[in-house]
Parts: structure tokens; sequence; C-alpha cells
């Protein structure tokens, strides 16, 4: 039982030896990338955090929401708008 905890101990060290390897070639790659967060924050992930591209998202989510509760209700809307409709003007059954 001892031996099945030493083994998975090894391959866990294992596994982060290889991730540290492999960040030190990623850093290797390019030697102006001081930092890889910073590296992949340019162009539209720029601008999505900057103040502007929040404000747009909100506003897309907002109109996303809308479009998607109109698009499935409205069976519905031209039903009740057909009623208020007859209703109104009265049923013609001529």
């Amino acid at each position: 039982m001892g031996t099945h905890k030493d083994d998975k101990l090894r391959s866990m060290r294992k596994r982060l030896k290889l991730e540290k390897n492999d960040q030190k070639e990623t850093n290797k790659l390019d030697p102006n990338i001081k930092n890889v967060e910073t590296f992949n924050n340019q162009g539209f992930g720029d601008w999505l955090s900057s103040n502007n591209g929040i404000e747009m998202m909100k506003l897309f989510v907002v109109a996303n929401s809308l479009l998607v509760f109109v698009t499935i209700a409205w069976p519905n809307m031209r039903l009740v708008a057909s009623i208020i409709s007859d209703y109104i003007k009265g049923e013609n059954n001529e």
C-alpha cells in the first residue's frame, strides 16, 4: 500500500519537473517575452480587458439575451397579438 503512494508521488514529481522544463523552453523561444500573460494580452484580448471592451461586452450580453428571448417567445407573442387584435376589431367569421 505504501508503494502505491510512492509511485503517485514519483509521477507527480516527474510531471512537475516536465512542466518546469516546458516553461523554460517556452521562455527560450522568444527572449523578448518576459511574461506570458502580457504576451497573450495583445490585440483583441488587450482591448477586451480595457474599460471600453468591458462596456461593449456588457452591451453584447444584454442585446444577445433580448434576441434569444424574442426568438423563443415570438410564437406566443404573435398569438397574443392576434387575440388582442380580434378582441378590438371584432371577429369576422363571414
